[in-house]
């Protein structure tokens, strides 16, 4: 939860967002996860996975899984995707 400024109530921090204190909401790193309502802090982006804010629409889905034959370790974004070395 967060309160916006001039305001006295507490908001829910959106998804794609993260609220390290009860005065700001921050929108989530390229290279995490913040796929849920409420979060206090960033996950990285899973092994597997890719993340990238600007492929969401409303912040709601923007964890992917990677494609057949890349490679995607921990914290890899849309534009770090690298493919599979030969016979992988």
């Amino acid at each position: 939860h967060y309160c916006p400024e001039g305001t006295y109530t507490q908001t829910i921090c959106r998804l794609g967002f993260f609220c390290p204190n009860a005065t700001i909401e921050i929108p989530c790193p390229v290279n995490a996860s913040c796929n849920s309502a409420g979060k206090q802090t960033i996950l990285e982006c899973p092994a597997g996975f890719f993340c990238n804010i600007s492929l969401a629409e409303d912040h709601q889905d923007y964890q992917r899984p990677c494609e057949l034959g890349e490679f995607c370790p921990a914290g890899t974004t849309q534009n770090s995707r690298a493919p599979c070395a030969a016979g992988f």
